[in-house]
């Protein structure tokens, strides 16, 4: 009985030190970066979801932070795990706070999450508190799309660059339905670019491209599948000491690692991408 007792203690230990490391802030987050002290550097910030978080994905944001560390650019990342279009206008006080000359948005996975299965939206209105009897539809994605946007630009005392990216691959199959649903909201993201005047970045279509060269027979998404790949490979990340390019392996993945979530090459991409047109048009 003792030794029984002393198995479930160690498995309860290591679910919660899992759970802990799945969900804990990302480094530089808006909260941990307005506690430091005044910094002269340009400061570039990156909004998103768990992909932008980078705790359940490859970062991306780290890599862009090792790209710009020699520049003087510090990298904020203010991506938060399950975070929707509706849920970053919450968000926007604190990182307008931190006074940011450019900055980055993507999301949306979250919202066509949630369009797709009732069980994701029942579990975003209960975690963020998402209006009782909202109705996630791409009407609604673009309605707050906009409004984020909005904010960022009419800033009183200073307007950062906004660079908005289209949403990475939803599965790896193009020709699934639900892959055909997210490229709608991403066609609302370049058209609230377009009519906002802000620059984008073809995330999405650039990924479909790489999925169709690799492979025209890609795994497609089912919700109940990227769930149970996406709490497997929590804990051989943080079990098992496993890389996400090993996760993403041993599940015949080419840019995510559970349908989802982003293993190093979708994360590079990703990176590179903002890194270039960074570079390319702006000097911090």
């Amino acid at each position: 009985m003792l030794i029984v007792s002393f198995v479930i203690i160690l498995l309860v230990t290591a679910l919660a030190y899992i759970f802990l490391r799945a969900t804990q802030l990302p480094f530089l987050s808006p909260k941990s970066f307005l506690k430091t002290s005044p910094t002269s550097n340009d400061v570039l910030v990156c909004i998103g979801d768990s992909i932008t978080h980078g705790r359940v994905s490859q970062n991306y944001v780290d890599m862009i932070r090792k790209y710009f560390y020699s520049r003087n650019i510090t990298v904020i990342n203010a991506g938060i795990n399950n975070d929707l279009a509706i849920t970053i206008e919450q968000l926007l006080d604190e990182i307008m706070q931190c006074k940011p000359d450019v900055v980055t948005l993507l999301i949306g996975t979250n919202d066509v999450c949630a369009d797709v299965s009732s069980v994701n939206l029942r579990e975003f209105e209960k975690e963020k508190k998402i209006p009782t009897g909202y109705i996630p539809s791409i009407d609604n994605y673009k309605r707050h799309l906009t409004a984020v946007v909005s904010r960022l630009k009419n800033q009183a005392q200073k307007s950062p660059r906004i660079i908005l990216l289209s949403l990475p691959v939803f599965g790896e199959n193009t020709n699934c339905n639900d892959f055909k649903l997210a490229e709608k909201y991403s066609d609302v993201v370049k058209r609230v670019s377009f009519d906002m005047g802000v620059d984008y970045i073809p995330l999405g279509e650039l990924m479909s491209k790489r999925l169709v060269s690799y492979s025209s027979d890609g795994i497609p998404y089912c919700d109940s599948k990227s769930r149970s790949m996406m709490y497997k490979a929590i804990i051989k990340r943080y079990g098992l000491r496993q890389s996400w390019e090993e996760i993403s392996n041993n599940s015949g993945l080419y840019l995510t690692t559970d349908l989802l979530h982003l293993n190093r090459v979708g994360a590079t991409i990703v990176a590179e991408e903002i890194v270039a047109l960074i570079d390319e048009g702006y000097s911090c």
